[in-house]
């Protein structure tokens, strides 16, 4: 039993990764304007979003976005981080 939580574990912390890298990702998107990844970048960039989209779309039709001003603000990738530590945190006192 405890190999299989921690293999779940270790899929859980590969998955927090890739929801930072599309962190990061969306940061630079939104900084730099005209960044457009060519190559590897690209591959790595499609792989990062095309796993992590998702549980992000599922958690956004849910809480859609909140409007503050003209601003919206996207909780969606918060809420999934926020979930995938605390299943983390979950199994990690069950091993």
């Amino acid at each position: 039993m405890s190999l299989i939580i921690d293999v779940l574990i270790f899929i859980l912390t590969l998955f927090l990764m890739l929801l930072f890298a599309r962190f990061v990702i969306m940061m630079v998107a939104s900084i730099v304007r005209d960044w457009k990844p060519t190559g590897a970048g690209l591959v790595a960039v499609e792989s990062v979003l095309t796993v992590t989209d998702p549980p992000i779309k599922l958690v956004r039709r849910i809480v859609p976005p909140l409007s503050i001003g003209g601003l919206r603000l996207d909780l969606g990738i918060m809420i999934v981080m926020l979930g995938t530590m605390m299943l983390r945190w979950y199994l990690s006192l069950l091993a």
